[in-house]
């Protein structure tokens, strides 16, 4: 059987290859959606070029969905199967997909990060009071104007209510980047900076800043990037890429349905209070403990999983 062409590459090579092959599916995926969209939906180039800027009106939300699904799937769902075909032997198993998860560390995993939502919070928090030195004051306004592009759009999707609404976006926010993004950031980019470091400590670290930071939003920067590490650790105990999956989706699923009965007023006001009343530091605390808890339980229900 002939080995793949990049089987025998240095890890360097493969990482560049990825990111050659995943700006390319970018770059393709993107010039293709524009194509379709012009009769699709029966705009002139000129709007469709500018439907990310979140200046469209409101009923072209479609065109919005339609980009953003094509842009996941062009960009974090094809490449990362073309990249494992051109370096591994098996797809799947160096993708780690072949792998149904531990039930019970499913339960924990889910468990966990709904009680970390007070710290994410106060993570996020930190990151919010964060000011760059003055000198690099026009970076900070561009991060803050590509940061305030990035949530213009994401609110366009949250702001259908209706049933139907809710399941496209969680879909869209919810499935695609949870599947997507572990794909690029922890089947490839993660197995592929430990490769090259060694040290698999290393990787996650890596994976998790560059996961962040793709994101563009460096006032979400502290939050994204520790969740990074969490779903890191979880594909390295668990050496299956469902389990972080699951946690990226639990993620993404609890801010859609908080913003879904939070603008139809079914959660009061007060709660966005959360973390910062005379009780925020036990809640903090106890939400620290807790999820240290559930991490443990799962770190040793995949040990005894493997010793088993």
């Amino acid at each position: 059987m002939q080995m793949p062409y990049f089987y025998n590459s240095p890890p360097a090579v493969k990482l560049l290859l990825s990111v050659i092959i995943i700006i390319s599916g970018f770059v393709f995926f993107y010039f293709l959606s524009v194509l379709f969209a012009i009769p699709l939906f029966g705009l002139s180039l000129n709007e469709v070029l500018i439907w990310y800027s979140g200046d469209l009106p409101a009923k072209n939300v479609d065109v919005m969905r339609y980009f953003q699904v094509v842009q996941s799937v062009g960009m974090f769902l094809i490449p990362p199967f073309i990249i494992a075909a051109l370096i591994s032997k098996n797809s799947w198993k160096y993708l780690m997909i072949n792998k149904k998860p531990l039930l019970t560390s499913v339960l924990f995993v889910v468990l966990s990060i709904i009680i970390a939502v007070p710290l994410i919070d106060f993570l996020a928090r930190i990151n919010a009071g964060m000011d760059l030195p003055e000198f690099l004051s026009g970076v900070e306004e561009g991060m803050k104007e590509l940061e305030e592009s990035a949530k213009n759009i994401t609110e366009r999707f949250l702001s259908d209510l209706s049933l139907p609404g809710f399941i496209l976006n969680i879909i869209i926010i919810g499935v695609l980047p949870a599947i997507g993004e572990e794909l690029v950031f922890r089947g490839i980019f993660q197995r592929l900076f430990t490769d090259w470091t060694r040290n698999a400590h290393i990787g996650i670290l890596l994976s998790a800043f560059f996961f962040s930071a793709i994101h563009f939003q460096f006032y979400g920067f502290l939050p994204r990037f520790f969740l990074g590490v969490y779903f890191g650790y979880l594909l390295f105990w668990s050496r299956s890429l469902w389990i972080p999956v699951i946690a990226h989706f639990i993620n993404n699923f609890a801010a859609i349905v908080y913003y879904f009965y939070y603008h139809k007023q079914e959660i009061p006001e007060d709660i966005e209070e959360t973390g910062q009343s005379t009780d925020s530091a036990y809640l903090l605390i106890t939400s620290v403990v807790i999820f240290i808890v559930f991490t443990l339980l799962i770190y040793y229900s995949e040990r005894s999983k493997k010793e088993g």
